[in-house]
């Protein structure tokens, strides 16, 4: 990757996928990403690039265009056919510079197509031209402040309000409980039954939280398959109580999806707020969690938990 003195402001972290046969260009862009604040994943092969999408909610994907065999075209267009609650913005590069080459990037579902040597300044004005398309995505996608398939807060709107909190109990030396229930199988789900019953899953399992949360309290889905509920005010007594409920409200799920039923397994763990060594931004994804219940279908997929005819 080329350098270039060009002065660029960065843009907000975003999860990206490299997709490159060149080890050196990607560990290069990968270091040169995540100095820009970016968690970036590498993959050398396109089965499994398609593979790690399916399970990482990946934002961005710079995909090597001249992988062997039309290795590129085929996963750009793999990426870009993939059912996604969110856009994923595809930024292909290679060593053809003729008008064909950048009509089949763009026919195979890029975003964008750049030549070969990929250098800092252009790729940090490229990052910054998808973040607005990005944004602008969730704006559309979130802006009621709701996740659009299970009603409850979404993301966006979660982090915003868990800032304020965050730095409201860290002044005044209050705590807080954040509990987190995740659908553990729900990759397994999406893969074999498709987007509808993915969403039909997540859809049921709100619909349970949201009737046994207090008032008080938030539930937010902050990622595919995974909700928290926000606990304010909350002792390790109380704590217990809510785990309760929820394990009661979870127990025995079954969602009736096209004459299947699908019975998720689900964790439930919690972590406390505000800690020392995170920030708000943080705690969502990187706290150590509290494993309190199991719930759902039995371990093994192969025992049938993913669905059975009604």
């Amino acid at each position: 990757m080329e350098e270039d003195t060009q002065t660029v402001a960065p843009v907000a972290g975003i999860r990206i996928l490299i997709v490159s046969k060149d080890a050196l260009f990607a560990r290069i862009a990968k270091t040169k990403l995540e100095s820009w604040g970016h968690s970036v994943h590498l993959e050398s092969d396109e089965a499994a690039a398609a593979e790690w999408f399916l399970v990482d909610p990946i934002r961005l994907a710079i995909i090597d265009f001249d992988m062997p065999d039309g290795g590129g075209v085929r996963l750009c267009r793999q990426l870009r056919g993939s059912s996604r609650a969110g856009y994923v913005y595809l930024l292909c590069y290679g060593t053809g510079t003729d008008k064909e080459r950048t009509m089949l990037a763009l026919e195979s579902g890029a975003d964008s197509y750049t030549h070969k040597p990929l250098h800092s300044g252009e790729l940090k004005l490229r990052l910054i031209h998808a973040r607005r398309l990005l944004a602008l995505d969730d704006a559309v996608f979130q802006g009621t402040g709701t996740d659009i398939i299970t009603g409850v807060i979404s993301r966006a709107a979660f982090d915003r309000f868990l800032g304020v909190l965050y730095a409201q109990a860290q002044r005044a030396g209050l705590t807080g409980i954040l509990m987190f229930v995740e659908v553990v199988n729900q990759v397994d789900i999406f893969r074999r039954w498709g987007v509808h019953a993915s969403h039909a899953v997540e859809q049921e399992v709100a619909a349970r939280l949201n009737g046994i949360h207090r008032s008080s309290d938030f539930v937010a889905k902050i990622a595919d398959g995974r909700f928290c509920l926000l606990l304010t005010n909350t002792s390790t007594t109380q704590t217990q109580s809510v785990a309760q409920r929820v394990t009661h409200a979870l127990s025995n799920l079954i969602v009736d999806v096209d004459g299947r039923r699908l019975t998720p397994r689900m964790t439930i763990s919690i972590i406390g707020f505000p800690t020392e060594s995170l920030e708000a931004h943080e705690v969502l994804d990187h706290a150590p969690r509290v494993t309190l219940a199991v719930v759902g279908g039995p371990e093994d997929p192969d025992d049938g938990y993913l669905a059975r005819p009604i």
